[in-house]
């Protein structure tokens, strides 16, 4: 009987370190969001009033996602109408995609998130107005 009360307690103490565990995990891990409906990108040069990136979504962000993550540019296709023609377009698109996290601004309509971080190797050119399809994506940090 002395082995089957030993034998007990040991698997009891196992399912107790893996809810634990479980728990933990599910409590630090990072959650993350895509949103798939980036229609437009909006740059102004560094010498003009931020902010300098302007990304427009053809659907409403939801708040609790955006505030206060990070976000990357997962990709961005621009329309051959785009009012910046993609051969302009594209180097500033490629500098963006270096997928350097920045903290986006949820901007005063829902559909839209703004930057005042330009990525490195982006110089100075004029505004430009860049149409098309992306995607985005929004982490939230880790508990510490």
């Amino acid at each position: 009987m002395e082995g089957q009360t030993k034998s007990n307690l040991i698997a009891a103490v196992l399912v107790l370190i893996v809810l634990v565990l479980a728990a933990w995990y599910a409590a630090t891990r990072q959650k993350h969001y895509t949103y798939t409906a980036l229609s437009q990108i909006e740059y102004t040069p560094a010498t003009g009033t931020p902010p300098f990136l302007t990304f427009t979504f053809a659907q409403p962000l939801v708040q609790g996602q955006v505030v206060g993550t990070t976000a990357t540019l997962l990709g961005f296709t621009v329309s051959e109408n785009s009012p910046t023609p993609p051969s302009v377009a594209q180097p500033l698109i490629n500098a963006i995609l270096q997928k350097l996290p920045f903290v986006p601004t949820l901007g005063l309509a829902q559909n839209t998130v703004a930057s005042n971080t330009l990525p490195s190797g982006v110089l100075p050119t004029g505004a430009m107005k860049i149409t098309g399809l992306g995607a985005m994506r929004f982490v939230v940090p880790r508990r510490q």
